[in-house]
């Protein structure tokens, strides 16, 4: 069947009694979305309001489900990914005035099964992602494990019970990890009395009125009007939903009408005080502010010369990204179930849209949260590798020591470095082997960004070696 071009599918709302400068014709999103305004590939919804509670447009362009020849609507529902954080946040922020704790709490006191490494982070370190903890995607995926492993709350805790020592001190560093946000909604049930879905419909989402969004604690629940997340296969959509068992780093799903209904929560009473708390930027231990401008499941950016706060999200097939811009109360929702699409930039060209005239035309990124990690195989690309003129191939001595197997005690996982004729391969699982080339003094990196150093004894025979893949630091492998 050829593809054919469909525009609005529900809701375009033009405010006559809002500012000139918002008196935008809301078919201009078409423009920006015509590339998905096709019944032949998943697709994007966007909602933009302004002033808190005056919608200006919502529309959807693509198919929600392809198998079923469903199309995508701003009602329709998606995987939300790390733009989950903030409710999660907001949750912690609730018990807190509520005085049911206090972010300066040690958070053994209430997930006593951490190992002792983990006595001294705080709450306030979870929520800035200054708590040191490794995450917990970027271990299961140095596991070796698919993409598509279920992973619980257990096998978090057991994970990181596993892991002999933090990434840096607590409070010394920014890092972004997912395991500090599955921690908060362990944190949340156990002080509530009830889980992180349950908390949030009563105290958030029912007084917003956000009747389609939850927390989805199982992700075998059926999801009435799901968006099925896709990821692109040659020619082909492969569906790639979220298979964790885990909230809190992400796990909600919601639609854009419900998250312009969220919008409306940073202009009322009840909320809009802890709002404020958590876009303002966490503190290092030195005094510095985190240089990113991370709060509190939010960070401050700016674009073209705008400031904004936002949250971006990424997992399987889903792409998602929440964009305040302060100064006009204008909020961009942007939700994808398509892998391909650039949900920064889509977002970016939105704002052009509906932001006053004035602004620099000097383009500077928005400065959205990073987003969850994937659970791809070996090596996720937290670290950029370097330049291919950088690296070099491996001296046949250095490999003919480096070959071996090695064993890792907090992935549980054995790794294999085999010296071909060629070059030196990295076997990880039943993943396909991946090259390793010389990147500096005894420093070996992946094509995708993994990094191994050798480890010596006093004899310089190489015992072992540690790696590093962007949210986890010097994790110990020994040769046997």
């Amino acid at each position: 069947m050829a593809a054919r071009r469909f525009g609005l599918l529900v809701l375009a709302v033009l405010v006559g009694a809002a500012p000139s400068v918002f008196a935008q014709d809301p078919s201009a999103l078409d423009t920006v979305f015509k590339n998905f305004a096709t019944d032949q590939s998943p697709g994007c919804a966007v909602g933009a309001a302004a002033r808190g509670d005056a919608p200006l447009a919502a529309r959807a362009y693509g198919m929600a489900d392809l198998e079923h020849n469903i199309q995508l609507t701003p009602q329709s529902v998606f995987y939300m990914a790390s733009v989950s954080k903030q409710f999660t946040a907001l949750s912690i922020l609730l018990l807190e005035r509520d005085g049911k704790l206090q972010l300066d709490d040690r958070i053994r006191t209430y997930l006593p099964e951490l190992p002792d490494h983990a006595a001294g982070i705080t709450i306030r370190q979870l929520l800035h992602h200054t708590s040191g903890l490794r995450d917990y995607l970027t271990l299961s995926s140095l596991a070796g494990n698919p993409a598509d492993q279920v992973i619980t709350e257990r096998s978090v805790l057991n994970t990181l019970a596993r892991q002999t020592r933090l990434n840096f001190e607590p409070g010394a560093e920014h890092l972004y990890s997912n395991s500090g946000y599955v921690l908060l909604s362990m944190i949340v049930h156990r002080v509530a009395g009830q889980p992180l879905d349950q908390f949030a419909r009563e105290r958030i989402f029912t007084p917003l009125g956000m009747r389609s969004t939850r927390f989805q604690h199982d992700h075998t629940t059926p999801i009435p009007g799901r968006a099925i997340g896709y990821v692109r296969q040659g020619q082909t959509w492969r569906i790639a939903n979220s298979m964790l068992d885990v909230v809190g780093d992400g796990g909600m799903y919601s639609t854009v009408d419900d998250m312009l209904r969220w919008a409306t929560a940073f202009e009322r009473p009840e909320f809009s005080p802890l709002l404020s708390r958590m876009q303002q930027p966490g503190t290092l231990k030195n005094g510095s502010a985190i240089a990113n401008g991370y709060g509190m499941g939010l960070a401050q950016g700016t674009y073209r010369g705008i400031q904004t706060v936002s949250h971006s999200g990424s997992l399987a097939g889903y792409r998602t990204n929440f964009v305040r811009v302060p100064r006009e109360k204008l909020t961009i929702v942007t939700l994808c179930n398509n892998a391909t699409a650039n949900v920064g930039r889509l977002t970016e060209m939105v704002i052009d849209l509906y932001a006053s005239a004035g602004t620099s035309h000097v383009a500077a990124p928005t400065a959205a949260a990073p987003p969850q990690a994937s659970s791809q195989a070996v090596a996720p690309p937290a670290a950029a590798p370097p330049q291919a003129s950088a690296q070099t191939a491996i001296p046949r001595e250095l490999g003919q020591a480096l070959a071996g197997v090695y064993y890792s005690a907090e992935l549980e996982a054995t790794y294999r470095i085999v010296s071909g004729p060629e070059a030196m391969t990295l076997e990880v699982g039943n993943n396909a082997p991946v090259a390793l080339r010389l990147s500096g003094s005894d420093l070996l990196r992946t094509p995708q960004g993994l990094e191994l150093r050798p480890v010596r004894d006093g004899g310089n025979q190489i015992t072992g070696f540690t790696i590093g893949a962007g949210r986890v630091h010097d994790l110990a492998f020994t040769k046997r």
